[in-house]
């Protein structure tokens, strides 16, 4: 069965967000209730020196599987099963982080 979306992407349209230094995420998108699901996660900041994150994301209904495909020195994709995280390794917090998911399959 296929599922119709109302969605193809889920975007961070208003304004760039904060994105705590050492260890710090922010919430992405909560799979609970899907079945299956594959997408992209793209995010960078909006800053002279780039620093972002492409990733591939797989959600089986009970575990997300993440393929960080390029991810600079401090932006990757992080699972909290079932929350799908950007997570900020660095020591310096990130500003300006803007992101987008674009679901390939829900199922």
């Amino acid at each position: 069965m296929l599922l119709l979306l109302p969605f193809v992407a889920q975007l961070l349209i208003d304004s760039g967000i904060t994105v705590a230094s050492g260890g710090g995420t922010t919430n992405v998108f909560d799979f609970t209730g899907l079945p299956r699901a594959m997408c992209i996660l793209t995010a960078s900041n909006n800053t002279t020196t780039l620093i972002g994150v492409f990733a591939y994301i797989v959600w089986t209904g009970s575990t997300l599987i993440l393929a960080n495909i390029v991810s600079t020195s401090a932006l990757a994709a992080f699972s909290a099963t079932p929350i799908l995280q950007l997570k900020n390794t660095s020591i310096v917090g990130l500003s300006d982080v803007y992101w987008t998911l674009q679901f390939m399959r829900v199922q």
